[in-house]
């Protein structure tokens, strides 16, 4: 899986990656490996794993999700909204330049 950098419209900066059905068994594994206790599983329409989020709790991540790994914790920004709020960092800087 590569993590990207991507830039916040409204300036906040993230290092992310989409959930794809391509990554999801390596990031199960390397979760495991690490001793990072996650639940998965395939629900209706997609598989999932529930991941363990800053400041406590849990949060589902799906197919098609970006997540943001800070250490031993993460961030899940649903699809929709992610590509709403951010844009990856090499297309930023061509139409700045454009």
């Amino acid at each position: 899986m590569e993590i990207k950098t991507y830039i916040a419209k409204e300036k906040e900066t993230v290092m992310a990656f989409q959930l794809k059905e391509e990554t999801y068994d390596e990031l199960v594994k390397t979760l495991l490996d690490n001793g990072v206790l996650v639940t998965f599983g395939e629900g209706c329409d997609n598989s999932f794993v529930e991941l363990p989020v800053c400041g406590g709790g849990t949060e589902v991540a799906v197919i098609g999700d970006y997540i943001a790994p800070f250490g031993s914790c993460f961030r899940v920004y649903k699809q929709a909204a992610f590509v709403d709020m951010f844009e990856l960092e090499s297309e930023a800087s061509q139409e700045r330049e454009g």
